[in-house]
């Protein structure tokens, strides 16, 4: 990269990429997996490539993308709070 050979790449931005997949690891429910990982290829990467264009990504910045995908997570679990996304009221989503 210091010789221009190889692109720059952010180091936080491949910080969240290495993290990502040992997320998904420990989600039990197939579909869970596949609708996380499309908000992160789909909206919290491409959030994190534009900040990296723009200037740098801070540890803070990185520890929010992370978040966005822990909470996506936790609210996909509503099913073992006997709720689904349907029927899911305030009192579920503030949880």
């Amino acid at each position: 990269m210091t010789c221009g050979v190889l692109p720059a790449v952010d180091k936080y931005l491949c910080s969240f990429q290495r993290w990502l997949p040992g997320h998904l690891a420990g989600i039990a429910d197939p579909e869970h997996v596949k609708t996380i990982r499309l908000f992160a290829t789909w909206r919290v990467l491409p959030r994190l490539r534009a900040r990296a264009e723009r200037s740098h990504i801070t540890p803070s910045i990185r520890r929010v993308a992370a978040e966005q995908a822990k909470y996506a997570t936790a609210f996909l679990q509503l099913g073992e709070r006997n709720s689904t996304l349907a029927s899911c009221g305030q009192i579920d989503i503030d949880a």
